[in-house]
């Protein structure tokens, strides 16, 4: 009884039928909120396509084209892939399922365990997009917004106040 409480102190109470059929999602904004995962990883999977092929050099971005058709080919497959998953579980099934039914045990466990390392490296490549984000929006610090200060100019060109804070190094202690 308690944990009714607790859910329904956080979440409120459970919207009468008649109201619950205007509070559901359309298909666009459905997939908006339940396709992000899926659109996250391409969205990171082409931009460090695109990063691998500038430092490849401007002659390799001809290579991108190709490449955006086969990452839409791809998109089509899963989409087709997730239509006759729907039209076959109408109920809804995970993927661990799916992969049971049709291909046995084996095979489901596979999927669930491919699920569980592509949600951990989802969420490892979004918070490192993330971490990146923050640190591009003051690049000249040289540090991370939550990071030290970076660390004083040395040599001929630093400012007296920096000069002091300076270690010296060998040779500059030797010429001392």
């Amino acid at each position: 009884m308690r944990l009714y409480s607790l859910k329904r102190l956080l979440v409120g109470s459970p919207l009468p039928t008649a109201q619950a059929r205007h509070e559901r999602l359309g298909k666009v904004t459905g997939l908006a909120v339940f396709a992000s995962d899926n659109l996250s990883s391409v969205a990171y999977a082409t931009e460090e396509i695109l990063r691998v092929l500038i430092v490849a050099g401007p002659a390799a971005l001809i290579y991108s084209v190709p490449i955006a058709m086969v990452i839409g080919v791809v998109t089509a497959i899963v989409i087709s892939s997730y239509r006759q998953t729907v039209v076959a579980y109408p109920q809804g099934a995970s993927d661990y399922i799916v992969a049971k039914d049709n291909l046995g045990t084996p095979s489901g466990l596979t999927a669930g365990a491919a699920l569980l390392i592509d949600y951990t490296l989802t969420v490892a490549v979004s918070v490192s997009a993330g971490v990146a984000a923050l640190t591009s929006a003051a690049p000249s610090s040289g540090s991370p917004w939550w990071g030290r200060s970076p660390s004083p100019t040395c040599g001929a060109s630093a400012s007296p106040a920096a000069s002091s804070r300076c270690r010296p190094t060998s040779s500059s202690a030797a010429s001392s």
